[in-house]
């Protein structure tokens, strides 16, 4: 199953819920789930020589909280957003 299948099933529980109090723990749930889907950096910057690995390092800002990312990064160092590079 999908994180945006599992996300879609939680916002269903947290509507037909009675207590507000389990409607918002869902609905936060839910907001910690995105984290786990990719999603590409912004502003991407591309340097074509990198002294360590003669590559390619790709510079950018996280779509979530706007922290400075890398391309050896899976994830933002600030608040966890999984970051994809391709």
């Amino acid at each position: 199953m999908e994180v945006k299948e599992i996300q879609n099933i939680i916002e269903i529980l947290a509507q037909e819920s009675n207590s507000k109090n389990i409607s918002d723990a869902l609905r936060q749930a839910n907001e910690y789930l995105s984290f786990f889907i990719a999603e590409k950096p912004l502003n991407i910057q591309i340097f074509n020589y990198v002294p360590e690995n003669k590559g390619e390092l790709s510079v950018g800002h996280c779509p979530s909280c706007g922290t400075i990312c890398t391309s050896d990064m899976l994830h933002c160092e600030k608040c966890g957003q999984m970051v994809k590079w391709n």
